[in-house]
């Protein structure tokens, strides 16, 4: 399966991207990105390595998350008829969960 970023996704990681930079150097800020980034390999062999999303159930994409790198949590979706796999969001899981359905709708 190909493992595709919607638009909104690919922004909120190059917003994590840019903190790190500012915040912990290039260094750290690769390293995060290359981290986030090697999801795309795992989700196409295993796109079921994320458990459902329970906070949007109501939708009818079948939402899957898993938490990476401690504090984001990466949301997807499998699309069987398009054999795609999108990357919907990151999620910062210091927020609020209700926030999360509020990003998706």
């Amino acid at each position: 399966m190909q493992v595709i970023w919607s638009p909104d996704a690919e922004k909120e990681l190059d917003h994590i991207v840019e903190y790190c930079l500012i915040t912990f150097g290039k260094r750290t800020a690769t390293k995060v990105y290359q981290q986030i980034k090697h999801y795309d390999e795992l989700l196409a062999q295993n796109p079921l390595m994320g458990k459902h999303e329970t906070l949007l159930e109501k939708y009818p994409q079948g939402f899957r998350s898993f938490v990476e790198h401690n504090h984001y949590k990466l949301i997807y979706y499998i699309d069987k008829q398009k054999n795609i796999i999108r990357i919907v969001d990151i999620w910062d899981t210091h927020r609020n969960p209700e926030s999360l359905v509020e990003r998706l709708k």
